[in-house]
């Protein structure tokens, strides 16, 4: 189990939006990144939400996206979970297990005595361990780096620090306030900026704690397809 962290260096899971696309030609990416595992002890997973990996064919080499896909391990076949929410979806990706056997069948769930629908982001609902449990096991520091506030409270166990536009350590830099959300132009600006704000978070993170194992998730095209389809 040791050795879990010494071959992965970096996954990056295509589920979000994190990409600047130019007018240059394109690239196609094939299979997967690196021909191998790195060799490297840290690990972040970069969960890029609502994301479909259709859309790397629209990215050129002037994207980020498009190096750190150069340098990160990644798989274009993989499929999400059914139903593909972001509670279930995420803890199925931390425990290798499907709904059905971790617990988290979906965002919400439904009190059987008093028939009131209640958020899933509750550690304590999660029936299998996660990798960040796992980690901790082995002595790892763990992190979470997160556009979304529910994954604080969804893998608060075996998390040592929790980053998120709302809670954050104080040697983060405050993340941008939306001035007006009912404005799709301004609600567009806003998700790209705090996009942005939790990369820039994501590096100050790396730079002063130096974590094992990382969670990274990037909210922005999860809310765009929410929002505009």
């Amino acid at each position: 189990m040791k050795k879990f962290f010494i071959y992965i260096s970096l996954l990056l899971l295509l589920v979000c939006l994190f990409s600047a696309c130019g007018s240059k030609e394109t690239i196609t990416f094939d299979n997967n990144g690196l021909d191998e595992f790195g060799n490297s002890d840290k690990v972040i997973i970069i969960v890029l939400d609502g994301f479909a990996s259709r859309y790397l064919d629209y990215l050129d080499q002037d994207s980020n996206l498009y190096h750190l896909l150069k340098y990160s391990t990644f798989n274009l076949d993989s499929k999400t979970i059914y139903p593909s929410h972001t509670c279930n979806a995420h803890v199925s990706l931390m425990t290798g297990f499907y709904p059905d056997s971790h617990g988290i069948i979906g965002n919400v769930y439904c009190e059987q005595n008093d028939y009131i629908s209640q958020k899933n982001i509750y550690a304590e609902r999660i029936e299998k361990k996660t990798l960040f449990e796992i980690a901790k096991e082995y002595g790892r520091k763990t992190a979470i780096v997160s556009g979304k506030k529910n994954m604080l409270t969804l893998f608060k166990n075996g998390c040592d620090l929790q980053v998120t536009m709302n809670e954050h350590p104080a040697y983060i830099k405050k993340a941008p306030k939306s001035k007006d959300s009912d404005n799709n132009k301004e609600y567009f600006s806003y998700n790209m900026k705090t996009t942005t704000w939790v990369f820039a978070a994501l590096q100050t993170v790396l730079s002063k704690e130096s974590p094992d194992l990382t969670l990274v998730n990037i909210h922005a095209a999860d809310y765009f397809g929410h929002r505009f389809g």
